[in-house]
């Protein structure tokens, strides 16, 4: 409510593809004390159906682990008051089993849309203002489907603007909504999250460039990606130049390096940061209407 009233929404990250084992609903049916479930267990399948898994699959298709789903997703909502979900992992709630096989799990899954949907019908039935946001990386057929029944979806271009910033050509211009024939805008980009390496240190360790230089090149990444239509999703410290190197520990503390922006470079990035995000959000400027995108080499 406090976040509220400072015109805050908070979005929870939340893993329902799997659960680890100390998971109560893994250890009422389980092989030894932390096994694998075992084939009595309602709630998992005993291996997983896709390749990314991690801990113990949930089988999406059961009843019981559906009321499990709609349990956590009302509870957030309705006791704290949370504005919506980023759901891990969202391309494995299917029961397709694809093992062996990375592409046939991004192909179109009408069963996979069907279970999406249904989550989100619930959870829109409890709050309807609610943001659905889908971690998925699937063809587009699938995505585009999803965001126009009102779900938003990733759109990862870590790899663009890292390429971008050593001065390579790179078409970006699927970063706008309309060109993969979404409806609304409800794709989220970004250059960086926990999962990918810095656009900075990767700037850093490649380029013989000072870090003035660095910084402007950083700069243009910025200009690039704010002024597309759409909302966007930044990084932690990403706004001055974070140049660490992503460690094993991917969640664990960052130092926040505050000193970075008594560094006069850094401190102009962040100003471009915020000058961009005023742009975007005080005014229509950067709305589709204002908007033509023409790219090549």
């Amino acid at each position: 409510n406090e976040c509220h009233n400072r015109g805050i929404a908070v979005i929870l990250d939340i893993a329902l593809n799997h659960q680890f084992g100390r998971n109560s609903l893994a250890r009422l049916y389980n092989e030894d004390l932390y096994g694998n479930p075992t084939s009595q267990n309602p709630w998992f399948n005993t291996s997983a159906r896709h390749d990314f898994n991690v801990g113990y699959d949930m089988n999406h298709e059961s009843q019981l682990t559906q009321n499990y789903v709609d349990r956590v997703v009302s509870f957030w909502i309705e006791e704290y008051h949370v504005d919506g979900y980023r759901y891990d992992l969202s391309k494995g709630f299917t029961q397709r089993n694809t093992l062996g096989n990375v592409g046939l799990w991004g192909q179109y899954d009408a069963s996979r849309v069907a279970l999406l949907k249904r989550l989100a019908d619930h959870q829109w039935s409890v709050d309807e203002d609610s943001y659905v946001i889908l971690e998925h990386f699937a063809d587009n057929a699938e995505e585009k489907e999803l965001a126009n029944y009102g779900m938003m979806l990733w759109g990862n271009h870590n790899d663009d603007f890292k390429n971008l910033a050593k001065g390579s050509n790179r078409n970006i211009s699927n970063m706008f909504y309309e060109s993969r024939g979404y409806k609304n805008p409800y794709l989220i980009n970004y250059m960086e999250s926990h999962d990918e390496e810095r656009v900075a240190f990767e700037l850093g360790r490649s380029s013989t460039d000072a870090l003035a230089v660095q910084m402007q090149r950083l700069k243009l990444n910025a200009a690039f990606f704010f002024m597309v239509p759409g909302p966007k999703m930044l990084w932690q410290f990403g706004e001055f130049g974070y140049d660490l190197e992503l460690n094993d520990d991917r969640l664990g503390i960052k130092p926040t390096k505050w000193e970075y922006l008594d560094n006069d470079a850094r401190q102009s990035l962040f100003q471009v940061y915020q000058s961009l995000i005023k742009l975007k959000t005080r005014t229509d400027f950067l709305n589709k209407d204002n908007f033509g995108w023409s790219a090549g080499s």
